[in-house]
């Protein structure tokens, strides 16, 4: 059980490194991004979408990090009333619920993967940007 939870340990650090690295490039392709728009006056192809997606993803894959962490904020007002018995029951329903969730999404991400992959039409692949919706434009690109 040991081996598993410093495996569990190395692989959160892991994640962590690898949520600096998203943000940090994220933050380097947004600098470059205003440089180009507005220093060369050219428009930006990939960019926008690069800094959503890395940052989403370090979002989640930065998560066990944080968590081993115990950096996630968080309000203790019912466990403070509570006994030992009360928190750990209140505990075990919060992983259970938050279980819950996470494997809800990650049946609708894979169900949106299996979607999209078997299509092959890059035009009516859905992506997670989806204000252009809200908008009214059908799908295209608010910034086309």
């Amino acid at each position: 059980m040991f081996t598993f939870i410093k495996f569990i340990h190395s692989l959160s650090k892991i994640c962590g490194f690898i949520s600096t690295v998203l943000i940090a490039s994220a933050v380097l392709v947004t600098t470059q991004m205003v440089i180009v728009r507005y220093a060369f006056k050219m428009s930006t192809v990939w960019q926008t979408e690069y800094v959503i997606f890395s940052l989403a993803a370090a979002t989640f894959i930065g998560a066990p990090y944080v968590l081993m962490k115990k950096g996630h904020v968080n309000v203790d007002l019912i466990p403070y009333y509570l006994n030992q018995k009360g928190k750990n029951i209140l505990a075990i329903v919060a992983a259970i619920l938050a279980l819950t969730f996470l494997l809800v999404l990650f049946y609708s991400s894979v169900q949106l993967t299996y979607k999209n992959t078997n299509n092959l039409e890059f035009s009516n692949v859905e992506s997670l940007y989806i204000s252009s919706y809200w908008n009214g434009n059908n799908g295209s690109s608010i910034f086309s």
